[in-house]
């Protein structure tokens, strides 16, 4: 009975990493996504208040 709980465990245990992994990956691409999104409206407010006190 050992050998065969202990590769359905290995297989639980893979399988529970992998699908961390992936959940990991996608919160990190959110993050890049949110970043990139925050850095694009400031730099647009920034460049706004530019050219409007130069005109």
């Amino acid at each position: 009975m050992i050998p065969d709980q202990t590769a359905q465990g290995m297989y639980y245990i893979n399988t529970a990493a992998q699908s961390w992994q992936d959940e990991l990956r996608d919160a990190i691409e959110q993050k890049k996504v949110e970043a990139g999104r925050a850095i694009d409206r400031g730099v647009r407010d920034w460049l706004c208040r530019i050219t409007c006190v130069r005109y």
